[in-house]
């Protein structure tokens, strides 16, 4: 039959017991990792770090996208400023610069990839907004000579039966 002293003995055990239980699981935790790191083989360790190192890659080429297409934007505004600036100015200007500006019109396909694009642009400058730019600045140092020779002959006072053809210029 079963005792009462029998019954203290029981729960001291357990008592026991339960601590082995605990300690048991902690050394297994503390081992878990070593157990692990034992098991991975060196094929796999490869095949992390390079899924590591591809999503540094990834990360690294999307930073170079948003910077690429920053600068194209920020090109292709002032490429518009340029071209509403040349709007308003003389006609004899605007057909010098006619054509470089149709070529801007062409663009690039969302899907094309983006050295392509940037190829495209890189070309444009230097085939199109270096020539545009150099007629510009052709065009506004006529537009100062013509400017300077008009100051000078309203400068000139008028003589007796001369009348003045242009209105004189004013100078801000």
């Amino acid at each position: 039959m079963y005792t009462g002293q029998n019954r203290t003995k029981s729960k001291g055990q357990n008592k026991r017991h339960t601590g082995r239980s605990y300690w048991y699981q902690y050394q297994r935790a503390v081992a878990l990792p070593r157990t692990v790191k034992d098991n991975i083989s060196a094929e796999q360790t490869k095949q992390l770090q390079a899924h590591h190192t591809a999503q540094s890659i990834t990360t690294l080429a999307s930073s170079f996208i948003s910077s690429a297409q920053h600068c194209i934007h920020v090109l292709s505004d002032n490429m518009v400023k340029l071209q509403s600036s040349t709007a308003s100015c003389p006609s004899s200007f605007q057909t010098t610069s006619t054509p470089s500006n149709l070529r801007f019109n062409r663009r690039m396909p969302r899907t094309s990839p983006t050295q392509e694009k940037v190829n495209y642009v890189r070309k444009e400058v230097r085939n199109s907004v270096t020539p545009l730019l150099e007629a510009v600045r052709k065009g506004v140092s006529n537009l100062l000579a013509r400017g300077k020779s008009q100051a000078s002959e309203a400068a000139e006072p008028i003589g007796k039966g001369k009348c003045r053809t242009s209105p004189p210029v004013s100078h801000m």
